[in-house]
């Protein structure tokens, strides 16, 4: 029995001191160096980037653009109606936003103003008498807001 004993502790004790087996594994090294020569490869062979904007270009362009003309409709607390600073009857609104729209090249802008009393109303009035008339480039300015 001594035997069979020993040989089963010889048994147990070569498996526990016995070098772990080795696993069969695909080496990876190669392949990941393939992989980094063909992105490098691919981004060598990328045409060059010809989008590019040269700032210096804008400043010819810029001096092709008709400058606009500015008109400025100011309305007063009173509803009094100014065009560009001189004094404007209200019947006379939609004879002026006509003859501004009626202009070929659409190089204006309409600024409209309003002091701090002006009724609702009025400003409203002045801005559906320029969309009648088919003035496009129109803007609010409230000088009220600014402070």
């Amino acid at each position: 029995m001594t035997t069979s004993k020993g040989g089963v502790m010889q048994f147990l004790s070569s498996k526990l001191n016995a070098e772990p087996e080795l696993m069969m594994s695909l080496d990876n090294t190669p392949m990941i160096g393939l992989l980094l020569a063909l992105i490098m490869m691919l981004l060598m062979n990328l045409p060059p980037n010809r989008h590019i904007v040269d700032y210096g270009q804008l400043l010819v362009c810029r001096s092709f653009m008709p400058i606009p003309e500015v008109v400025n409709v100011e309305i007063d607390a009173d509803g009094k109606l100014y065009w560009n600073g001189q004094t404007l009857p209200h019947a006379q609104l939609d004879q002026y936003f006509r003859q501004l729209a009626s202009r070929t090249e659409n190089s204006h802008e309409v600024y409209v103003s309003a002091t701090a009393g002006t009724p609702y109303h009025q400003v409203m009035t002045v801005l559906a008498s320029a969309q009648r008339q088919g003035v496009t480039n129109l803007g609010v300015v409230g000088k009220a807001l600014l402070f």
